[in-house]
C-alpha cells in the first residue's frame, strides 16, 4: 500500500499530466497558459480522493489546493526544462514519499 502510494501514483500522474496533457497543451498555448491549465487539471484529479477520504473541506481550509497547483507547475517546469519525463516522476515520487512518511 505504501509503496503503491508513492511509486505508482507518481509515475501514472506524471505520465498523464506532464507526458500527455501538458505536451498537448504546449502545442496550442503559450507555456505559462499550458502550465496553468495542466496544474488546475492536476488539482481537479485530487478531488475524488479528498472526497472519498473525507478530507475535501479540510484540504481547502488548509490551503492544500494551492500546494497541488504549485506542485503541478513545478513538475511541469521540471519536465519542460529537462525534456525528460523521469525528472518530474522522481520529484513526484519523492514528494509523495515524504508525505507518506510524515503522515503515518
Amino acid at each position: 500500500m505504501i509503496i503503491g502510494s508513492f511509486l505508482i501514483v507518481g509515475i501514472t500522474e506524471e505520465l498523464v499530466f506532464r507526458g500527455w496533457i501538458l505536451n498537448a497543451l504546449l502545442t496550442k498555448f503559450k507555456t505559462w497558459v499550458a502550465l496553468l491549465i495542466d496544474s488546475i487539471l492536476f488539482l481537479v484529479i485530487h478531488f475524488p480522493i479528498w472526497y472519498r477520504t473525507g478530507t475535501f473541506l479540510s484540504n481547502f481550509a488548509s490551503g492544500a489546493e494551492f500546494t497541488v497547483i504549485i506542485l503541478g507547475i513545478l513538475f511541469g517546469l521540471l519536465f519542460i526544462k529537462s525534456k525528460n519525463i523521469f525528472v518530474p516522476i522522481i520529484f513526484h515520487m519523492f514528494w509523495d514519499l515524504i508525505l507518506t512518511v510524515f503522515l503515518l
